[in-house]
C-alpha cells in the first residue's frame, strides 16, 4: 500500500455491503414501468434513483456520520470531509427503463479529495468490479488487466451511450 493510505479493508467491505443492497433493490424494481422525469441535463430519473441513493445516503450516514456524500438526485453534504462518497444509484438509468441488462450502481470513496475505492455493481448480469486505488482491480473476485497494446492504434476503446456527451467530448471520443 502506498505510504499514509488508510486502511481500505473496512472501507471496501462497507461499499459492497451497500453494492448489495443497491442490487436488491433494483433487482426488485427490474421489469416494473417507473415513473420517468427528465432533469436539467436532459437525462432521465425515477423513483429508484432517488429509492437507492436514499439508502445508500442512510447507509453512510449510520456508519460514518463524518463522511462527506457526493451523489446525482440529491444535494451533497460534507463534501470538504477527508472521505468523500460518491454515488450514482443507477448508472444507465435509460436502459433500466427499457428493461436492457446493462446498468448498475457506481460507488466510490475519495480520501483527500483523490479517488481511493470503487465499486461497480450490475445486478442483472451479477458482475461486480471493486478497485483500491494503487493496490487492485477485480471482477467478481478475479484481477482484471488491459489488454497489452504496442500502441494507442492497437488498443479497444468503448462508450456505452454518447447521446449524453457535449459537442466537445463527443469530438474528443470520437478521435480517440
Amino acid at each position: 500500500m502506498p505510504p499514509n493510505f488508510p486502511p481500505h479493508e473496512d472501507f471496501l467491505a462497507f461499499a459492497e455491503t451497500m453494492a448489495d443492497a443497491s442490487r436488491d433493490m433494483l433487482l426488485q424494481a427490474a421489469g416494473r414501468t417507473p415513473d420517468i422525469d427528465i432533469k436539467a441535463d436532459a437525462s432521465f430519473v425515477t423513483e429508484t434513483d432517488k429509492a437507492v441513493e436514499k439508502k445508500l445516503r442512510e447507509m453512510i450516514a449510520a456508519a460514518y456520520p463524518a463522511h462527506g456524500i457526493m451523489g446525482e438526485e440529491f444535494p451533497n453534504t460534507n463534501i470538504e470531509a477527508e472521505f468523500v462518497w460518491v454515488l450514482d444509484p443507477i448508472d444507465g438509468t435509460a436502459p433500466f427503463i427499457a428493461g436492457i441488462p446493462v446498468y448498475g450502481t457506481l460507488i466510490g470513496l475519495a480520501w483527500n479529495g483523490r479517488p481511493f475505492i470503487g465499486v461497480m455493481d450490475h445486478p442483472a448480469t451479477a458482475d461486480r468490479w471493486t478497485g483500491v486505488a494503487h493496490l487492485f482491480a477485480k471482477r467478481n473476485g478475479q484481477p482484471v488487466s488491459v489488454k497489452p497494446c504496442a500502441d494507442l492504434s492497437a488498443a479497444f476503446v468503448t462508450c456505452s451511450n454518447s447521446d449524453f456527451m457535449s459537442d466537445d467530448e463527443f469530438a474528443r471520443f470520437a478521435k480517440l
